[in-house]
C-alpha cells in the first residue's frame, strides 16, 4: 500500500465466541462448516472491541500495512496496570538495591541486587560492569551507570504504588462515567415528567447534584 493511500478497517472475518454457544449450536455450526467445506483460519488472535489493547493492535496493523511507523496508541490506565502487575508478579520481588562502597571499589561499575543490600546474602539481578565483554572501550558502555541503576531501582521499587495509582485512576474514571450516565438519564426523566410534578422536581434536583459532583475535583 502506498503511503498516500488511507488505511481502511475492513470487515473480513466472522467471529463467534464459544462461550456464547450452546453445545447444540456449536455442533450445528461445525457440521455446517464441514458440509459446505468452508475454509477456516487455522490460527488467529482475537482482540475484542472493549479490551484496552484494541486500538493499539489496530495501530500496529496500520503501521505494517502502510509501511509508516506510527506512534503506539497510549494504553488505557487499566490495561497498563494489568500489564505491569503481570510483569511484577513474574519478576524477582522488590525491593532491589544498588551495590555501593565499601562492597565495590571506585573503578568498578555498580550491580543491582534483591532481597538484601548485603552482597553476601543478596540475590544477583544484573550489573553494569561490561569490562569482560569488550576488549576495548568503544563507547558502548553506559556513560552514567549509577544514574541508570538509580532509575531502574526507583521504577522497580515504586512499581506497586504505580500499579495502585493506575488502578485508582481507572476506578475514578469508571465512577465519573457512571455518574455522567446517571445525570443524563435524570435530566431526560425531568424533561419527560409532567409539568410541576414531584417526579420532575426530584429528577432535576438529583441531576443538579450529579453535575455538582462531576464538577468537584
Amino acid at each position: 500500500m502506498k503511503d498516500s493511500e488511507a488505511f481502511e478497517r475492513e470487515d473480513r472475518y466472522i467471529v463467534i465466541k464459544r462461550k456464547h454457544l450452546s453445545e447444540e449450536q456449536a455442533t450445528a455450526i461445525d457440521q455446517t462448516l464441514e458440509m459446505y467445506d468452508v475454509a477456516q483460519v487455522p490460527l488467529a488472535v482475537v482482540v475484542e472491541g472493549d479490551w484496552p489493547e484494541y486500538e493499539t493492535v489496530w495501530k500496529m496493523i496500520e503501521g505494517r500495512v502502510t509501511g509508516i511507523a506510527s506512534q503506539p496508541a497510549q494504553m488505557a490506565p487499566d490495561g497498563l496496570a494489568a500489564e505491569l502487575a503481570v510483569l511484577d508478579a513474574k519478576a524477582t520481588p522488590g525491593p532491589w538495591y544498588r551495590l555501593d562502597p565499601p562492597w565495590i571499589s571506585g573503578d568498578v561499575e555498580t550491580t543491582i541486587m534483591a532481597e538484601s543490600p548485603d552482597p553476601h546474602v543478596a540475590r544477583f539481578i544484573c550489573d553494569f560492569d561490561f569490562a569482560g565483554m569488550f576488549e576495548e572501550d568503544d563507547g558502548k558502555k553506559s556513560e552514567c551507570p549509577d544514574a541508570d541503576a538509580d532509575l531502574i531501582l526507583a521504577l522497580r521499587n515504586s512499581l506497586p504504588a504505580i500499579i495502585a495509582s493506575l488502578s485508582a485512576s481507572n476506578d475514578s474514571n469508571a465512577m465519573r462515567d457512571a455518574l455522567t450516565l446517571a445525570r443524563n438519564r435524570l435530566q431526560a426523566l425531568a424533561v419527560r415528567a409532567p409539568f410541576n410534578s414531584a417526579e420532575g422536581f426530584d429528577a432535576s434536583r438529583w441531576a443538579d447534584e450529579a453535575t455538582e459532583a462531576l464538577n468537584t475535583p
